[in-house]
């Protein structure tokens, strides 16, 4: 189990206390932290060091060799790696992705620090893994705020770019049982099997935040991997709050960082001109509508629009330094 930390220990304490629930009986569970404040660490490393009955190690200098240690203890085991820098959310956890791989890890489940697992959510997540059509695995995963509604269970591609969630907003009491073949998974709670990392690669680390799910899931696709959703396995998900302390929660720059993400995404997609075509038809509809329903100002409409359409034009990458320079353009 991969968890990335950012400044963020409330949560990912709260995540780690769910884990330590699981009925699941073996597992190894590697938190990142992304060179956060000393406080965040310091409170990660605390719980972690006042759990008993687990192998607790925190990572330094030969990280292989220390998770390989772990995969071979009968407990199960937290372990903490301190990176040096804030590396992005796809960067972070391919740093895991890769020691867990040499260490010889047959599944990987990746799983933001905002989420909270059910005491049997690992076990049936891990028994539909063992199927052989099962290359990668998500759950139900419904609003922590309410946790009778699903967010999402998982979904698929539309032919605008988007994604399309299944079940959005249903009844959690409603939901069907089994497996559902989808083409769409959140990045907040991938299963993986090792063998697919190994076949496609791991996540693309075009993006500082956001877009590499997509991104994977295209490549899923592309290679006829088969992505489901086990619709009897449920997890939380504190919607939006990982996004919330790097883009902030204004309207314009969040929605300017996604669509730039996504645009930029895209060209490998689309021809030039299609391409073209479609981002400038986007930037419309979203211009229309937020003058309509938002009632956005002309003013902001325009330095919105004329920003995405600048930054999405030229660009193959979408660092940290883009993210800052929308986030000021647009105060």
């Amino acid at each position: 189990i991969v968890i990335l930390n950012w400044n963020g220990w409330q949560d990912t304490l709260e995540c780690l206390e769910s884990i330590q629930k699981s009925n699941k009986s073996k597992y190894t569970c590697l938190v990142v932290d992304n060179n956060s404040e000393i406080e965040s660490i310091n409170e990660i490393r605390s719980w972690i060091e006042n759990n008993d009955g687990y192998y607790k190690k925190e990572i330094t200098e030969s990280p292989l060799e220390e998770i390989s240690i772990a995969k071979k203890k009968s407990s199960n085991s937290f372990l903490l790696y301190l990176n040096d820098e804030n590396s992005g959310f796809a960067r972070g956890n391919n740093l895991a992705i890769r020691w867990l791989l040499d260490a010889g890890y047959e599944i990987i489940f990746l799983l933001n620090n905002d989420t909270i697992v059910y005491p049997d959510t690992l076990e049936k997540l891990t028994e539909y893994s063992e199927r052989q059509e099962c290359d990668v695995l998500t759950s139900n995963i419904v609003y922590h705020q309410d946790n009778s509604l699903i967010w999402n269970s998982g979904g698929k591609f539309t032919i605008t770019g988007t994604r399309k969630y299944y079940y959005q907003n249903k009844k959690l009491q409603n939901h069907r049982q089994g497996l559902k073949k989808i083409e769409f998974a959140t990045g907040c709670a991938l299963m993986v099997k090792s063998s697919v990392f190994n076949e496609i690669g791991l996540l693309t680390e075009k993006f500082f935040f956001g877009e590499e799910d997509f991104e994977f899931c295209k490549r899923l696709k592309k290679n006829n991997k088969g992505l489901y959703c086990a619709m009897d396995a449920v997890l939380e998900h504190k919607v939006g709050s990982s996004k919330k302390k790097l883009v902030g929660s204004e309207l314009v720059q969040s929605a300017a960082i996604h669509l730039v993400n996504r645009f930029v995404s895209m060209k490998q997609y689309y021809t030039k001109p299609v391409w073209h075509m479609w981002q400038l038809s986007t930037i419309g509809y979203i211009f229309l509508k937020y003058a309509l329903l938002k009632k956005t100002s002309l003013k902001v409409n325009v330095k919105f629009s004329k920003t995405v359409y600048k930054y999405s034009l030229r660009l193959d990458s979408v660092q940290l330094d883009t993210i800052k320079e929308i986030k000021e353009l647009l105060r």
